[in-house]
């Protein structure tokens, strides 16, 4: 519920019906009915003060004037408007359960940058409290129609998924209407999978977590069929659910819980479901191993510590991850399903031809640098524990 009011108001007059309220001084405000124009989010007690300040500052200087109609904008930003705001008897504004005494703004000096708060918020998230809070910051960000470009996005999920808040990024995508967090683009698509896929490989696939990050996974294929993600479009042969560098991540984790669970039994058929589903996208798919070798050539010619080079190195990691997944899950499903794999002769081809390119690939990145990137050094160690 919208309101807008005086400090002291009798709590009896907000009950009344959204007719015009007539007071000498409010009367610019209360001409005009309360409505509903979005809300600001309520907090959890944050692990720090330093936190509780931002996330005020992100309610009363970010999100707060996005909500505002064009003459309570002219109040707040008008400095001819600034003493009649630091009177006595302030003006409160009221979003969703949030109130908020309206206060001078100055769009230079005063309100700090969108994005430049929101990753503030994450950096310095520690507790669960803290993690919950940057759900509710999001949907409070979606309701002021903030706009999240993929990059940002994808920061945002593995922030998430680095401070093993996995339950949360299944919230946050569950409830993709209030925090804007949609399955559509293929960078955020591989970094919401690929943070299921390492939460288990660094469990070193403890049947427990590699169950619930395979419930999880399922949990996302199925929401991208939603109208809010990607089921608002027919299925192409280019279209990221087609692509074995998605099917790969229900793939592998079924296999590795078949292996970790069930003694290396396909009890409930997953495992074959999935492998079929890779076998298909492998082969009605121009997914290749080409663009992989490219980056490696490339990779191998640009001198080291050059911008050029720092930015293939990050896209070559990036590619070796994906491949990492495909090539675990046709090894684990080979090894679980055996001559019942699916197109068993192209599988181990496939499998063999994917595990020498990585081996390359993971010596060229060490060459370039004196240690694997963390995440790369973390699936393949978890893949070889299986």
């Amino acid at each position: 519920m919208y309101l807008i009011r005086r400090s002291g108001q009798p709590a009896w007059t907000l009950l009344r019906l959204p007719a015009p309220i007539v007071c000498g001084s409010r009367r610019a405000f209360s001409q005009s009915h309360a409505r509903e124009r979005g809300s600001l989010p309520v907090y959890l007690t944050p692990s720090k003060p330093e936190l509780s300040i931002i996330l005020s500052q992100l309610n009363s200087k970010v999100l707060l004037p996005l909500h505002l109609t064009k003459d309570q904008a002219k109040l707040v930003f008008k400095p001819e408007n600034k003493a009649r705001l630091e009177a006595s008897d302030p003006i409160e504004i009221t979003l969703g359960n949030v109130t908020l005494p309206l206060e001078h703004i100055d769009r230079n000096r005063d309100q700090p940058s969108q994005w430049g708060t929101i990753k503030t918020i994450i950096e310095k998230a520690e507790s669960s409290n803290d993690w919950e809070n940057v759900i509710r910051m999001l949907e409070g960000v979606r309701s002021a129609g903030i706009r999240l470009w993929p990059f940002q996005w994808e920061k945002i999920v593995r922030s998430l998924h680095v401070a093993d808040m996995q339950h949360l990024v299944v919230k946050a995508v569950q409830r993709a209407g209030k925090t804007g967090l949609r399955l559509r683009h293929s960078r955020v698509i591989h970094a919401l999978f690929l943070g299921f896929h390492e939460r288990a490989a660094r469990s070193e696939w403890d049947p427990a977590i590699t169950a619930k990050m395979l419930d999880f996974v399922e949990e996302m294929v199925y929401r991208m069929e939603g109208k809010e993600h990607l089921g608002r479009e027919p299925v192409t042969p280019n279209d990221i659910r087609a692509s074995p560098f998605t099917i790969a991540y229900p793939a592998e984790l079924a296999a590795a819980r078949a292996k970790v669970q069930f003694g290396g039994e396909d009890k409930d058929r997953k495992v074959r479901r999935y492998a079929s589903r890779l076998m298909n996208a492998i082969t009605q798919t121009t997914w290749g191993l080409g663009v992989l070798k490219k980056d490696l050539d490339e990779l191998k010619q640009l001198p080291t510590g050059t911008q050029e080079e720092y930015v293939t190195f990050q896209r070559t990691t990036n590619h070796v991850l994906q491949y990492i997944v495909v090539w675990n899950a046709l090894r684990t499903a080979n090894q679980v399903l055996g001559d019942e794999m699916p197109s068993a002769e192209k599988a181990q081809t496939t499998e063999k031809k994917l595990g020498r390119l990585l081996l390359k690939a993971v010596d060229t990145l060490k060459e370039k640098r004196s240690n694997l990137p963390v995440r790369v050094e973390v699936s393949m160690t978890g893949c070889q524990k299986l």
